[in-house]
């Protein structure tokens, strides 16, 4: 909005299972993250992220199962190691399907500032 991420609405407890049911699967993955947001998974997006650390991971197919998207990414020879602090998980887009960049970090905080780096790089 006016050219600035702006929230829609505020967090919600339960409000997307998807995200949650993502992240507790990718746990097993990384050991040490916590949260996990996503955004869309546009070219710029994905080549400002990794430039601002998150270790992407791309899908090679449209998925949006979270056991699906884990499975797919433990086979990927590209894979980030366990103890990445910000990995990402790159699920192209299909037909009707959005591209989506999920990002992971150690807590809501840190994810949170550096999304606010994503927006600014992305911005600029």
């Amino acid at each position: 909005i006016d050219g600035r991420a702006r929230a829609l609405v505020s967090p919600q407890f339960g409000a997307s299972s998807h995200t949650s049911e993502l992240l507790l699967k990718a746990r097993n993955i990384w050991t040490g993250i916590r949260s996990c947001f996503y955004v869309s998974g546009r070219d710029v997006v994905i080549i400002a992220a990794k430039k601002i650390g998150f270790k992407v991971v791309a899908l090679t197919e449209s998925e949006s199962i979270p056991k699906n998207i884990i499975m797919a990414i433990k086979s990927s020879p590209n894979i980030p190691g366990a103890k990445t602090i910000y990995p990402a998980i790159h699920a192209p887009g299909g037909f009707g399907v959005e591209p989506i960049l999920y990002l992971f970090g150690p807590n809501a905080k840190q994810l949170s500032e550096k999304c606010v780096q994503l927006s600014e790089l992305i911005k600029s």
